[in-house]
């Protein structure tokens, strides 16, 4: 993204009107400047919450995009950012790993004392991300309440664990949570986060 260019936002409300984004998240490279934006879509239906959409917005040619890319670099299999590069690249904390923008938001808040970040795309697209910054760090995958996401999170530790030299583990949620249970969602009884990840 340009510099100091705020034209993306009304941008994209023309893109979304009538619907009004409820979150917006800027993934940026190590220096903090925006590669490529992700905004999410709530629908409803009947007045009732149907389902949602996470979608791409980018700068191509000097024109706003609504999809996954960026001019320089190229947008390449394997060279997506992880989220929150900036201060992944700074801090010697415990990294953990959660799945989508919404969750990491929630870890930031739950588990200050570790250093949260997620992938672009959903947990079955975790090839398509840039894993190199985990070099030898230890990583926490908290997972969403689903075997989908538990299967591709062990695969992903394993590939960290066996060619990055991390010391990557999948935390194993309690009993009783919802079925696609996350972080940002309620919690239906008292968790210990820390107890889990440690």
């Amino acid at each position: 993204f340009p510099l100091n260019d705020k034209s993306w936002h009304d941008a994209l409300l023309v893109k979304t009107s009538p619907l009004i984004p409820t979150g917006v998240w800027h993934w940026t490279n190590e220096d903090g400047q925006t590669m490529f934006i992700k905004y999410r879509l709530d629908y409803y239906y009947n007045g009732e919450y149907s389902h949602k959409a996470v979608l791409p917005m980018c700068r191509l040619k000097d024109k706003w995009a609504f999809k996954l890319g960026w001019d320089q670099g190229n947008y390449q299999w394997g060279k997506l950012p992880l989220f929150n590069l900036p201060e992944l690249t700074k801090t010697k904390k415990k990294v953990v790993v959660g799945e989508g923008e919404k969750t990491h938001d929630a870890l930031v808040k739950l588990l200050p004392d570790y250093c949260s970040t997620t992938y672009s795309g959903g947990h079955k697209s975790w090839r398509k991300t840039n894993w190199e910054t985990l070099i030898g760090r230890d990583v926490a995958f908290i997972p969403d309440n689903e075997q989908s996401s538990k299967n591709e999170f062990r695969k992903i530790a394993l590939y960290l664990n066996e060619e990055l030299k991390c010391n990557a583990t999948v935390v194993e949620l309690p009993e009783g949570l919802p079925n696609k249970w996350d972080f940002a969602d309620p919690f239906p009884f008292e968790i210990d986060i820390v107890n889990l990840i440690e």
